[in-house]
This record gives C-alpha cells, structure tokens and sequence, in this order.
C-alpha cells in the first residue's frame, strides 16, 4: 500500500482517531489510469461513482476507501474495523443523494 501511497504523490493530511490516517493529493492523471495503478484488493464501488468525474475504491481487507474526485485523491486506512463500517456508512448515505 505505501508503494502506491508514494507513486501517487499522496501525502498524510490527517491521523485519524482509529489509528488509521487520511491521505490527499492532486493528482495529474484521470480516474482510468489511477484504477489502474491501485493496489490488488480495491473494488470500485459503481453506486458512489459519478461516471469519471468522481470513482470510488474499498478495500475490505486494507479497510480503506479511495476516492477519486476531479483530480482530487482522497485515501482513508482505517485503524479499525468498526471505525471503518462507519465510514462506508457515511459514504454511502452521501455518495446515493450527490
């Protein structure tokens, strides 16, 4: 994961709670070349995507969510199983009505 996390320029923008961290960048490629690039694990969640402008990834296993947002990359690992349900939770309440 932190291969990916350093080929995509990513940088920590906050340690969360749970232990786990939330990372941020700008990213110069489209959504199609960074699915590309992600880790084995991530599955796209096509019920939160808004064809390419916004594409989101969950990785169960890693407890991490990847949101790709008009060249805006948003990376959550969750240092908790718990605190990561809560998190697909508020990501599914949003990313359904936006």
């Amino acid at each position: 994961m932190f291969d990916f996390i350093e080929s995509v320029g990513l940088t920590l923008d906050t340690e969360l709670v749970s232990g786990g961290a939330f990372y941020t960048t700008l990213l110069t490629c489209d959504s199609f070349e960074l699915a590309s690039r992600l880790p084995n694990g991530f599955v796209e969640m096509t019920a939160w995507s808004d064809g390419n402008a916004r594409r989101v990834w969950v990785d169960m296993g890693r407890q991490a969510i990847c949101t790709y947002c008009e060249h805006d990359l948003y990376l959550e690992i969750h240092g908790s199983y718990s605190a990561f349900m809560s998190s697909m939770s508020k990501a599914d309440d949003f990313y359904l009505t936006h």
